[in-house]
């Protein structure tokens, strides 16, 4: 099962591959130069149907008209072109299918050991592309370009630089290919109205200058390295319209300036096993900036990112500074990919970056992630879940997570992820302001924070549920808002002591020993018993841990408690188990879902819209049934009021009080307690009580113990409590 299992998370929208490179083209004609019956190297699979090799590109695609045009059913023809030189072609591919009359897909090949095939030819102009495609004008007609393995190296071409594809209402589908060198965007695809798709597979784009892809329409790309690009004024990649699909992919050493973004999406994007690191924005730009995805058809499609990281990066100002070169990343060989970041400490991060000039280092307060308005009557949804998000420089006015304004009714939902910062900074900054008839709000829980940070910009949300989050430093989740948060659950939440920090983390020098199948249980801690099959067997295992490493815990139960609210939403079967660790290395990678309180259906609506998810709401279709932290909530205490219609979990041995607020056999005076929570009475906050909510104030040299006290007391049976490696 664990074979299967990440590829089933990582569901696409658009079917890939099988369907997209639809195998070899029916009919090839060969361009180039050559002698057909010399026998030369020849392209993958393909006989040439002309009698010689045509000369130039030109003459080779109005042959192809030509006998496509004599086709019974020219629309559905997959024709091919196959470049047989031993020597670089210094001419453009212009293919103009606006008639149809080029058939549904056209395939490009290139004989074996051809190294950049098409050169720029002296006149070609800065806003033309290498291959250039049109197609149909007829949006129901469906045009494909297809680019089998190559090896495209601008530095061999002595005539300049140049864009590389460019396409007009047609879709791109690329395998096994290197890019290195051009202008950006090296990639432009414009796809047709109705939204066919695009996939890259197994692509490396290194060394542009100017953005490296740009994509209208739904574009999937897996097992795609963008490495040491530059690109200026423009995010390195762009995306409008529909989905953008990233998965198992990499974007390492790259800088962009001028206020971009790294990743830039108007849409709605679904990030999985996907590491940004080492990578340089400059002017204000974040290192993604997507769309929350509308809550349409169904409630656990996926918007936003897992199984990922960001580290190492730098986000500056940029001005007046000398900006700092591209950083290459050493090629891994086939067999370790997908590529999972050398193990040696060299040739990685910003440490062997050459320092550029001090003020392009000052940080400014562009967040790590920028979540951009999705205003919607029935609500909206983004998702950070199991992921590691590692500021090293964000500001104090920074934010690993920010909210444009116009985003209507969204549920923001952080779950199972290591937030961690050199400095002060924010959680969230900024909150929705639409007017919706769905109720807005933040979901945290489990995350593990290392730093000091604080929620901030949350009086435009309607509920806050922060519970279960681990803290080591000075965080503060949700400062001031005990008052006048009411109807939110704060709390509990647990503090990890600072004496524990040392033993918190596992030793860099260790972690860099382990092999493939350590580094996969360590994210995926279901697979443990079944590992050299499930890496064997699983082209996207979870390769993320480069700069992540030293963020792995030691001590899985520093970090481990019961979940206290009732449901099976955090249920890890079938899955064979998991773990309850705080942060990006618990819970299990086979169930990435995201919580909700209610979602457009097939048939109508799910969730009863009350402000709670079924994170912690126990009956999500009765709005007269909410989760509520009871008085001596039990789980810091010896006593629980367990309230009939309130989701909470009580130790089985628990007594049913919430007049005794100690484990004494006198009950106390509860007349002076505050009330929260929908009224139930809670102790004042004060030194007796951290967060409201909470029974009894840890010491934090006691922290340990009572967790492995709670841990042997509270639904202690079927339930993960080690990291397994």
């Amino acid at each position: 099962m664990a074979r299967w299992l990440l590829l089933s998370t990582g569901a696409l929208w658009l079917c890939w591959p099988a369907s997209a490179l639809g195998g070899q083209p029916d009919t090839t004609f060969c361009v180039g130069t050559g002698d057909l019956d010399a026998g030369p190297p020849g392209c993958p699979d393909t006989v040439c149907t002309n009698d010689v090799v045509y000369g130039t590109t030109a003459e080779a695609v109005a042959a192809l008209g030509e006998f496509a045009a004599a086709l019974p059913d020219p629309e559905s023809a997959h024709l091919g072109l196959c470049f047989w030189s031993d020597e670089a072609l210094q001419q453009r591919l212009v293919v103009d299918n606006s008639d149809g009359q080029l058939g549904r897909r056209l395939t490009l090949l290139w004989a074996d050991g051809q190294r950049a095939p098409l050169c720029p030819p002296n006149d070609l102009a800065d806003d033309e592309a290498l291959i250039q495609v049109l197609g149909p004008a007829d949006p129901d007609l469906r045009f494909e370009l297809a680019m089998q393995p190559i090896i495209w190296d601008q530095r061999t071409c002595a005539s300049g630089a140049a864009r590389l594809v460019k396409t007009t209402g047609a879709s791109i589908h690329l395998l096994g290919s290197r890019f290195t060198g051009g202008l950006g965007p090296l990639l432009e695809v414009q796809d047709s109205a109705g939204g066919f798709g695009s996939s890259v597979n197994d692509v490396r784009i290194e060394g542009v200058e100017g953005p490296a892809a740009s994509f209208t329409g739904t574009a999937d790309l897996r097992h795609v390295e963008f490495s040491a690009n530059r690109s200026v004024g423009e995010p390195l990649l762009d995306h409008a319209e529909l989905d953008l699909v990233l998965t198992a992919s990499l974007f390492h050493g790259n800088v962009v300036e001028g206020g971009a973004d790294l990743i830039r999406t108007s849409s709605r994007v679904n990030m999985s096993q996907t590491t940004i690191e080492a990578n340089v924005v400059l002017g204000g730009g974040s290192l993604v900036h997507a769309r929350a995805g509308l809550n349409d058809n169904n409630p656990t499609l996926f918007s936003g990112l897992r199984l990922s990281s960001i580290a190492g990066n730098m986000l500056g100002e940029g001005s007046g500074g000398t900006p700092p070169p591209i950083l290459v990343r050493p090629e891994l060989p086939p067999e370790e990919r997908p590529f999972c970041l050398p193990l040696a400490a060299d040739a990685q991060g910003l440490a062997n970056r050459d320092a550029p000039d001090a003020e392009v280092r000052v940080p400014n307060d562009a967040p790590l992630i920028r979540v951009a308005g999705s205003p919607s009557p029935e609500g909206s949804r983004f998702t950070v879940a199991k992921s590691f998000l590692l500021g090293e420089g964000l500001s104090a006015a920074a934010a690993f997570v920010a909210v444009d304004p116009d985003n209507g009714g969204l549920r923001l939902s952080l779950l199972h992820n290591t937030f961690a910062n050199a400095g002060p900074t924010t959680l969230v900054r900024g909150s929705p302001t639409v007017d919706t008839s769905t109720l807005s709000g933040i979901t945290a829980a489990r995350n593990l924070m290392l730093g000091a940070y604080a929620l901030a910009d949350s009086a435009g949300w309607d509920e806050l549920e922060f519970t279960m989050n681990v803290m080591a430093g000075d965080t503060i989740p949700h400062p001031g808002h005990e008052d006048d948060r009411p109807d939110s659950i704060l709390g509990p939440e647990l503090r990890v002591a600072d004496e524990s920090l040392p033993d918190l983390l596992e030793p860099l020098a260790e972690v860099f020993l382990w092999n493939q199948c350590q580094l996969a249980t360590a994210m995926c801690p279901e697979v443990a018993g079944e590992c050299d099959e499930f890496v064997a067997g699983n082209a996207d295992y979870p390769c993320v841990l480069g700069g992540a490493r030293r963020f792995v815990p030691a001590d899985p139960d520093l970090l481990t408690s019961s979940w206290p609210w009732e449901g099976g939403w955090w249920q890890q079967e079938p899955f064979g188990g998991g773990s309850e660790v705080a942060g990006a290395t618990g819970w299990a990678c086979g169930q990435l879902n995201a919580p909700h309180d209610r979602a457009l259906v097939q048939f109508g609506t799910e969730g009863d819209n009350d402000g709670f998810t079924n994170l912690v709401d126990c009956d999500n279709s009765d709005p007269d049934v909410v989760p509520r932290l009871p008085p001596m909530h039990g789980f810091d205490s010896g006593d629980c009021d367990e309230a009939e219609g309130v989701c909470f979990v009580c130790a089985d041995d628990d007594d049913d009080s919430s007049t005794d607020d100690d484990d004494s056999s006198a009950d106390d005076d509860d007349s002076s307690a505050g009330t929260r929570f929908g009224g139930s009475p809670v102790a004042p906050r004060g030194s007796s009580c951290h967060l409201y909510g909470c029974g009894f104030a840890w010491d934090p040299g006691e922290f340990a113990l009572i967790l492995l006290w709670l841990g042997w007391r509270r639904r202690s049976s079927g339930r993960g409590r080690r990291l397994l490696r």
